[in-house]
């Protein structure tokens, strides 16, 4: 009994062998192009597990027979007569043991596999109570591991990422099979008492059962690979030699105990190459199971083999091995794996990703939600990434609280960057115009090439339902197909689909889908635009190129794959303004159509056209919402539109001929105040009927360039420029011009989409020219937006304005925008002069920065109040709006302080008015808020029209070691935050100025190292406005006097520290203002001159000096600010100086 430790040794390194080696050889192999992925298709249809099976028992009976036969010189059938039944029952249960156990590995982790047939003692005994009389009795030990082992399994099953119903099924057959077979292989001891004798039998006996499905299956036999396969056979006939010879030495039920040992240590070996996840439930599991085995083991083997020496040995060796076994099993329970909530385990490793991703303007529906969860409930090491176009659904997603499921919004030039989808993307204004509501579904098409090109990995469509659905487990590429090709109309092969980063078919599928795109899309004739269905394209390729080994193409899984039911609410309705009613009278303006694009960049579709002369054809539609930027003259038009209509009222120009209209609404425009005006005159007149409004420009300023190639075609287009005028340019200039109209007639033209096409063609040429000339601001306006130099021509008669006067009244206000040519006050000779002088090879930009980026700011201030539309504009890469100037090596730093004793969150609205005071001068400036209760994120609205500014904590700031390193400052608050302020420029240098202070005009550049007197004694400083080098020494000096004297001391004797200083040292190197020719202040007592005075002489001199020499104007200490009185001078203050003029005071 000594060699019987040799044999279970043996025994149990050589199955570990033989189950890694046949785990291999049926799931390694590059399989046809159909394959199972899901639970509810057969994961066994391949068939090589048969081949593998019989190539087993073949070479098994091979090397049985030599030994027997050839080296031990006996016969394989004994002379004495077999009980048939007993040995067909032991060759029955062979082959079906072993079919069944390569099946399940076919299926399922080999580990899962193992755990199942640990189950083996419970029917082992259970076959020895009924089949075996010599097998022992039922002791409350054994029933109690019975139970122990039974539970166990079913808590590794219940967390096992590869379980399906296939696998269970073919290890449990093969966990009754086996049992069976050593029953009945054990009461042929009479006759057959050399174990490789009965298992040369066995083996005989099974390849000829076998015999008849290895032929069925032979399609498989050249998918075995060599090497695995006969490891897998060699090693299987050892491990079966040796298990029937421990069998021969003790009973059934001792060798299943024995086997039950032996699986622990191969599902260690098994979850180790195979790399198989551990959860928390399998870990229970694993334990419940040994802790089965410990009982069994104590209640029962001792009682019948612990006398024996071998046996004793082998115990120990058994326990050696079950205690290493436990402590990793512990160890793996309690350190990678939290039991507390599945949904937040985090491994030290990258676990697999998946992602997906909303686009739609639609709230995501709860289901769709819930199905993330119960994708990764189904695979627990995954993890997933949602792209969310909406803020809804970044909020949806958050909500689940799942640490494995993370969301990020949807930024499209981001995931398009490197790819030709990015040119797709940079026309998405027509393209929205083309499809309609479409548009979404052709985004998510180009969103899901995008995200499996840069991130690789499992994509799915947010539609498909998951619940159901196990991973596989390899990191080919594959896609999903139905069980037959012409089901794949259901879903496309993409709708769920693994492929590695920068796969090539990836690659040219993304091309394709541009290509196609051009061709049926943008470049197509829109009199015969087709719906485009690039899933039915993607699977046509599949079905033509990928059905054969000659492409490069991945796989493809069958998947029977379900949609949601998406509980979807009511859709809402994006529209843009159309001409159809004028185009049907008069040849069409195509600058009409110009200015309906920058509204469309916005909308997430364009599903509606909303005629602007029969606002009322609309009105029996659902809601729609839209810009109702236009020019408003036609005598015929209805005003207001239908309540349907929810309209942005930005850019509108009212002409004289139609005032009396908007005159006797003026109701509805008081319910929609303030409403954006494109010129002054509208402004004013809107004002004259006590409308709030402001000037909000032309919304084509807002236009985004299609041109992000930065191609120059070197092209000067002149646009609707009379010859005449043409004939002063230089003559070089004369041959290189190209003219252009607006004016659009006949063929594509005629209809609506045909028109907003040649309208975006123009765009297009406008973004790539170098110069253009025209008198249509619809022309130079978008011209401005996009970068191109623009000579405009404003003279009388303008386009559009026929009122025969000096000026039009429709560019009032936006003329400084472009490099203008006043024609009406100038000669013959001068305009010559001033073409000639113009820089024709190195156009100069157009002028006034500070203008085009507030009207910018102001339009958005607008727009973002919508969700929708704020969403849609992060989504299509719109903002920042202007690009900031961070960092310049000349960018002038501006300092901002609330008062540091109030810990408002907030800034009021005459604080927030100081601050744009400083961006209306100083467009590029950089602006620090020093502040330890405000946030940068309160002024987004800011660096999303391109302005730079920070928030940046006060304490932090003051107690910086750069601070420290020179001073002590523990007080902050002291002298009314004299020190905060003196400290912050000490640090960074720069413009300090009082969170109360406007500012009037650009400083003088020469204003370097400043203060101002407080008043006309000169004997102290007004520290509302001060600039400083950084780390100058006066700041440094003050800071030191400072920190020597008591908190208790007065300002006034600390303001009379700071005169000393100054005045001892610091004459020469810093200049003191006169705060007479540099602050204007209105504080409690003369508040009737800023808030109520509108004429009269102190009011009109305090007028002048604000409009024409100040600096400052500081305003302290009044209150009733939120409605100011039309033609004061606080109205003129907080109204004048604005970059987010919409915000009326």
């Amino acid at each position: 009994m000594e060699s019987v430790v040799v044999f279970v040794a043996v025994w149990w390194i050589a199955n570990m062998v033989s189950t890694i080696a046949s785990k291999k050889a049926v799931s390694d192999i590059k399989p046809d192009v159909f394959d199972s992925l899901t639970s509810c298709t057969p994961a066994l249809k391949d068939l090589r597990w048969i081949e593998l099976t019989m190539l087993q028992h073949l070479l098994g009976a091979l090397l049985a027979n030599i030994w027997v036969v050839v080296i031990r010189g006996k016969s394989v059938f004994p002379k004495n007569t077999l009980n048939p039944k007993h040995m067909l029952l032991t060759v029955i249960g062979n082959a079906v043991g072993n079919l069944a156990t390569n099946a399940s590995f076919a299926a399922v982790s080999s580990s899962l596999t193992q755990v199942i047939k640990s189950c083996e003692p419970v029917l082992t005994f259970v076959f020895t109570l009924l089949l075996y009389k010599k097998g022992g009795n039922l002791t409350r030990s054994v029933l109690f591991s019975i139970i122990a082992m039974v539970v166990g399994t079913c808590l590794f099953i219940s967390g096992e990422v590869s379980f399906n119903i296939y696998g269970l099924g073919a290890a449990v057959i093969s966990s009754i099979a086996f049992p069976i077979r050593n029953i009945y292989l054990k009461k042929l001891d009479e006759s057959l008492d050399d174990p490789l004798q009965k298992f040369a039998v066995i083996s005989n006996l099974s390849v000829l059962i076998l015999l008849p499905f290895a032929i069925m299956s032979m399609s498989s036999l050249d998918k075995l690979p060599p090497v695995e396969s006969y490891t897998a056979a060699i090693f299987h006939f050892i491990y079966n030699a040796a298990s029937i010879t421990v069998l021969q030495a003790y009973s059934p039920v001792v060798h299943a105990m024995l086997n039950l040992s032996k699986r622990m240590f191969v599902i260690v070996a098994n979850m180790f190459v195979f790399s198989t996840p551990l959860t928390s439930w399998t870990v229970t599991g694993l334990l419940a199971i040994f802790i089965g085995h410990y009982i069994y083991q104590g209640g029962r083997i001792p009682l019948k083999v612990i006398q024996m020496p071998s046996t004793k040995q082998w115990f120990s060796l058994a326990v050696i091995i079950s205690c290493v076994s436990s402590f990793c099993w512990f160890i793996g329970f309690i350190h990678p794996i939290r039991p507390i909530n599945p949904n937040h385990i985090r491994l030290d490793k990258p676990s697999p990703q998946a992602t997906t991703a909303w686009v739609y303007e639609r709230p995501i529906p709860h289901n769709v939600v819930e199905n993330f969860e119960a994708f990764l409930d189904r695979n627990p090491f995954m993890t997933m990434k949602v792209f969310c176009g909406t803020s809804q659904c970044m909020e949806a997603v958050q909500d689940l609280d799942n640490a494995r499921i993370t969301a990020k919004f949807l930024v499209l030039p981001e995931i398009f960057k490197n790819t030709p989808l990015k040119l797709w993307l940079a026309r998405h204004p027509i393209h929205k115009i083309l499809t309609g509501v479409d548009f979404e579904d052709h985004v998510y098409e180009a969103v899901r090439l995008a995200l499996l090109w840069h991130h690789g990995g499992i994509h799915f469509h947010p539609s498909i339902k998951l619940s159901e659905f196990t991973i596989p487990g390899h990191q080919e590429a594959w896609v999903s197909i139905g069980t037959n090709l012409t089901q794949t109309t259901t879903h496309g092969i993409l709708s769920l689909s693994q492929f590695p980063a920068h796969n090539a078919f990836i690659a040219n599928l993304t091309e394709m889908f541009c290509r196609e795109y051009f061709q049926n899309v943008t470049n197509a004739d829109p009199r015969s635009l087709q719906q485009l269905n690039f899933e039915t394209s993607v699977n046509d390729v599949y079905n033509q190129f990928c059905t054969s080994e000659d492409h490069p193409c991945p796989k493809g899984m069958v998947t029977d794959l379900e949609r949601l039911s998406l509980l979807d609410v009511k859709r809402r309705h994006f529209g843009t303004i159309s001409y159809s009613r004028r185009a049907a009278r008069v040849a069409p303006n195509l600058g009409d159509e110009v200015q309906g694009f920058p509204g469309i960049q916005f909308l997430p579709f364009v599903d509606r056209f909303v005629d602007r002369e029969n606002f009322g054809g609309s009105k029996e539609q659902n809601r729609i919402r839209l810009f109702l930027n236009a020019w408003y003259g036609d005598t015929a038009m209805r005003w207001p539109p239908p309540r349907n209509i929810d309209p942005i009222l930005l850019s509108m120009h009212i002409h004289k001929s139609v005032k009396f209209k908007f005159k006797s609404h003026a109701k509805y425009l008081r319910a929609k105040e303030p409403i954006g005006c494109r010129d002054t005159g509208t402004l004013e007149f809107l004002e004259r009927i006590e409308v709030d409004a402001f000037l909000s420009g032309c919304l084509t300023l807002l236009i985004k360039t299609p041109n992000i190639q930065k191609i120059h075609s070197g092209n000067i287009f002149l646009v609707d420029v009379g010859r005449t005028f043409a004939a002063h340019l230089p003559a070089d200039i004369q041959k290189r011009a190209i003219h252009v109209t607006h004016v659009g007639t006949g063929g594509v033209n005629s209809t609506i989409m045909g028109r907003f096409k040649a309208a975006y063609g123009l765009i297009q040429k406008y973004s790539e020219a170098d110069v253009v000339i025209t008198q249509r601001i619809h022309c130079a306006l978008p011209c401005v937006a996009m970068g191109t130099p623009v000579i405009f021509i404003n003279s009388k008669n303008m386009p559009g304005d026929a009122e025969g006067v000096k000026f039009s009244r429709r560019v009032m206000g936006l003329t400084p925008l472009f490099h203008t040519m006043d024609i009406h006050k100038m000669s013959t000779e001068s305009i010559v002069q001033w073409l000639r002088d113009f820089n024709w090879t190195h156009p100069p930009p157009n002028p006034n920065v500070s203008l085009r980026m507030r009207v910018r700011a102001t339009n958005w201030n607008v727009i973002r109040q919508d969700q929708v539309l704020y969403d849609s504009a992060h989504k299509f890469g719109l903002l920042p709006l202007s690009t900031p100037a961070t960092n310049t090596p000349h960018q002038l730093l501006f300092h901002f302080i609330p008062n540091i004793t109030d810990n408002r969150t907030s800034l009021d609205r005459p604080k927030w008015r100081s601050i744009e005071s400083i961006f209306y001068h100083y467009p590029h400036a950089r602006i620090i808020i020093h502040s330890d209760s405000l946030q940068t994120g309160q002024f987004d609205v800011l660096t999303e029209s391109g302005y730079t500014i920070e928030v940046h904590s006060l304490s932090a700031t003051v107690g910086n070691d750069f601070i420290q390193s020179k001073l002590s400052i523990y007080n902050l608050g002291r002298f009314d935050g004299v020190f905060a302020k003196l400290a912050v420029l000490l640090h960074w240098g720069g413009v300090y100025i009082d969170a109360d202070v406007i500012l009037l005009r650009q400083l003088d550049n020469l204003m370097t190292n400043n203060l101002v007197w407080r008043g006309e004694e000169q004997n102290s400083f007004d520290l509302s406005f001060m600039k400083f080098e950084k780390g100058h020494p006066f700041l440094e000096t003050a800071l030191l006097k400072g920190t020597k004297r008591h908190v208790s001391q007065l300002i006034s004797t600390y303001q009379t520290s700071l005169f000393n200083t100054w005045s001892n040292h610091f004459k020469s190197s810093v200049k003191v203002l006169s705060k007479k020719g540099v602050f204007m202040q209105f504080n409690a007592q003369n508040a009737k001159e800023c808030l109520e005075s509108t004429s009269g002489p102190a009011f009109e001199s305090s007028m002048k000096l604000v409009k024409q020499d100040m600096v400052f104007a500081k305003v302290t200490r009044l209150t009733n600010l939120s409605k100011l009185k039309r033609g004061t001078i606080c109205k003129h203050l907080y109204n004048s100086f604005c970059v987010l003029c919409n915000n009326i005071y």
